[in-house]
């Protein structure tokens, strides 16, 4: 006997509707705002959204107000999956993983709360993995006068 497989087309919309865990990654740069939101268990990503994708262009891209903006965004594309969640009776946790900027990271968390409001998603932990600097980078050569 042949076994058969089944084909599935990765870019296809992922289906959300068995996700009670989700991972959000909070990039923050000086350049752009990426949010990405993943599955934990299988390491695949749901959504993912940009500042640059929403149409910002230049140093708007790295603001708090581009950090604000794209939580939003993101908020919008899980509600509708989270809803159908909750629909079943089933919260949905969310863990977030944020770097970068901190006057962007608070502005990123308040957008991506406003669409998630009213549904059975809790945010159930928020960790800091920004890179920190160990000794830092050489120190320029001295001038000689």
């Amino acid at each position: 006997m042949t076994d058969i497989k089944q084909i599935t087309n990765d870019n296809q919309s992922k289906n959300l509707s068995t996700a009670n865990k989700i991972c959000i990654s909070m990039r923050c740069t000086g350049n752009n705002t990426i949010r990405t939101a993943w599955d934990p268990t299988s390491g695949k990503t749901l959504k993912t959204t940009s500042a640059g994708r929403m149409g910002l262009k230049g140093a708007r891209r790295g603001s708090p107000y581009a950090a604000e903006m794209v939580g939003r965004e993101l908020g919008r594309q899980l509600k509708d999956s989270i809803s159908a969640t909750a629909a079943k009776g089933v919260s949905t946790s969310i863990t977030v993983l944020f770097s970068g900027h901190n006057v962007a990271i608070g502005s990123g968390l308040r957008g991506l709360r406003i669409p998630l409001r009213n549904t059975l998603a809790q945010v159930v932990s928020l960790i800091d993995i920004t890179p920190k600097p160990h000794n830092g980078c050489r120190a320029r050569k001295p001038r000689r006068v």
